[in-house]
């Protein structure tokens, strides 16, 4: 075994195959990947696989949009099956934390997320099981839902090790 790399990712869940995937699909060769136990040992492997746009920075919110578009074309991009289903997402507030969900809500959408503030007497027209009458506001984001994180790993663990079919299969930016 090799004893240098040019890149050592620490971690073989999710995150750590994705940036493997990307760096072998610019061309790098000598990629290392570590995980304590095995593939997906760690989060990846006790995910629920939710898939949400609602977080409070620019960054996270960005890497999040391309993440979804790679979930729903999974196959042309990465090879094999995410198991994505598009099903939407609910986050209820308080009243105190409405202020705060309408800012980080004008910052998604900025950036692309569609998204929309609901009053709480307008969830049930998209999940009308909700009880939302202690809820201060709602924020919905239609384009969410969740994946199989198993069958994320498994697709991506052999796909960051083809780099030529890697940057033949690179999502666009």
């Amino acid at each position: 075994m090799a004893r240098t790399a040019d890149a050592v990712i620490i971690g073989a869940g999710t995150t750590g195959l994705s940036i493997a995937f990307h760096m072998a699909g610019t061309g790098m060769r000598d990629v290392l990947v570590l995980e304590r136990r095995f593939v997906g040992a760690g989060g990846t492997g006790r995910s629920v696989g939710i898939i949400r746009q609602l977080y409070p920075t620019r960054e996270t919110t960005a890497m999040v949009v391309r993440s979804l578009a790679v979930y729903r074309d999974f196959d042309a991009a990465v090879g094999g099956q995410s198991g994505y289903v598009r099903c939407g997402a609910l986050i209820g507030v308080d009243s105190r934390m409405r202020a705060t969900l309408e800012t980080t809500m004008k910052l998604q959408r900025s950036l692309g997320v569609r998204a929309e503030l609901l009053d709480p007497s307008d969830v049930a027209r998209v999940e009308p099981r909700i009880d939302a009458s202690r809820l201060g506001a709602v924020l919905y984001e239609p384009e969410s839902g969740y994946a199989d994180p198993s069958g994320v790993r498994t697709a991506a663990s052999p796909a960051w090790r083809r780099p030529a079919a890697s940057a033949s299969r690179r999502p666009s930016s």
